[in-house]
C-alpha cells in the first residue's frame, strides 16, 4: 500500500520530466484506492459499497421512502421522519432498532417518572391503580377493598370503630332480619320475661323471671351475616348497632 505522505504528495516534483507523468497518474489512482478500501469495497471488479461496521449510510426520510430504497448497503441506519424510529439495513431487510431497557446503564439512577425502581426509598407511588381479582399482598385479597384511601383501610393492621346507630334512631326493630354491611356489635335491651339475638347459627340469650329489670344483650356479628332481635310480639325492645371496620 502506498504510503500517504508529504513525500508522496510533493511528487512529481516542478522539475520531473513529462514522460513520467502516466505512470504517477497510475500510481495516484492505485494510492486513492487503497484509501477508499480501508472503508469501502473499492478494489478491482467489486461495487464501490461502504463497509458493514466502519461506517453507515444514514437515510432519513418517511418510512415509505426508506423501504423504497434500491438495495442498501448492509449496516445502513435510516431514521423515519414520520414515526421517528431508527432502522438498521440487516443486508435484506430493515430492523427496527428497539433498546432492551434490561440492558440500559445506570438503572440504579434511573430517576424517569415512567418507571418506578423501588429500591429507592424517594420514589412513591401515587397513581389511582384499578385491581383486578384475586390480587394480593401478604396473601391477603386487595381486589375488593371499598373506595378510600389505604390509611383509612389500613390503619395499624386493624379497624376503628364506626358511628353508633342508637335505639333512638329506630333503624333496627324486633323480629326483623338484617345482613350486616361490615363487621360489628348489635345491643339489644328491653323490659321482658326473655329475649334473643340470632346470627347465622349462633345464638345469644338472656332471661329472667319477670321484669323487674331491663335485660340487655351485646353480640358480635360478622359481615355479611344475618341477624335479628326475637322476642314475644306483644314485648318491645330497643336496638343499637355499632360498626367495625368497612
Amino acid at each position: 500500500m502506498t504510503t500517504w505522505n508529504a513525500a508522496f504528495e510533493a511528487s512529481p516534483a516542478d522539475t520531473d520530466e513529462a514522460k513520467y507523468g502516466a505512470n504517477k497518474i497510475r500510481e495516484l489512482k492505485t494510492a486513492i484506492s487503497d484509501r477508499l478500501d480501508l472503508e469501502m469495497n473499492f478494489s478491482a471488479g467489486t461495487t464501490p459499497l461502504i463497509k458493514a461496521g466502519i461506517a453507515s449510510v444514514l437515510y432519513r426520510g418517511t418510512f415509505a421512502a426508506m423501504t423504497a430504497l434500491s438495495s442498501p448497503s448492509e449496516g445502513a441506519m435510516a431514521l423515519t421522519t414520520d414515526t421517528s424510529i431508527w432502522y438498521v439495513y440487516a443486508g435484506s431487510a430493515w430492523e427496527e432498532l428497539t433498546p432492551r431497557h434490561s440492558a440500559l446503564a445506570n438503572l440504579s439512577a434511573d430517576d424517569h417518572p415512567q418507571y418506578v425502581n423501588i429500591n429507592k426509598v424517594s420514589q412513591t407511588l401515587v397513581q389511582s391503580l384499578s385491581v383486578a381479582a384475586g390480587k394480593t399482598i401478604d396473601g391477603v385479597d386487595i381486589s375488593a377493598h371499598a373506595g378510600g384511601s389505604a390509611s383509612s383501610q389500613h390503619n395499624g393492621g386493624g379497624n376503628d370503630f364506626g358511628t353508633w346507630v342508637l335505639a333512638n334512631s329506630n333503624t333496627y326493630v324486633k323480629n326483623t332480619n338484617y345482613t350486616a354491611a361490615t363487621d360489628g356489635f348489635v345491643v339489644a335491651h328491653a323490659f321482658t320475661a326473655n329475649m334473643q339475638i340470632t346470627s347465622g347459627t349462633t345464638t345469644t340469650y338472656a332471661n329472667q323471671s319477670g321484669n323487674t329489670y331491663a335485660l340487655q344483650i351485646t353480640m358480635p356479628v360478622r359481615k355479611g351475616t344475618t341477624w335479628k332481635i326475637v322476642m314475644a310480639a306483644s314485648d318491645s325492645c330497643y336496638v343499637s348497632w355499632l360498626p367495625v371496620g368497612t
